[in-house]
């Protein structure tokens, strides 16, 4: 699993699995494109995406729309914007 930003991990579909990897990093929603893997504690959103697929523009417009909205549902919980 790699650090792209602090709130922002990109890995793949073993790293989904390591619960220990997930929770030492803070991570608490995953997009997922590989299988869909359900974690406690964390949320997730599973697009399957193929060679194939034919709307892959629009399928991960709507998982970075998801995680905008994880990350601001997120902010909107820390008082006097302490958020990072």
């Amino acid at each position: 699993m790699d650090q792209i930003r602090p709130w922002l991990f990109i890995g793949n579909y073993n790293d989904t699995l390591n619960k220990d990897a997930l929770d030492s990093n803070s991570i608490r929603a995953m997009l997922q494109f590989a299988a869909p893997v359900e974690q406690t504690g964390i949320t997730s959103l599973y697009l399957p995406l193929t060679r194939t697929s034919r709307n892959q523009k629009g399928k991960v417009a709507q998982g970075m729309a998801c995680q905008r909205q994880e990350k601001w549902d997120k902010r909107e919980a820390v008082p006097d914007g302490d958020f990072p």
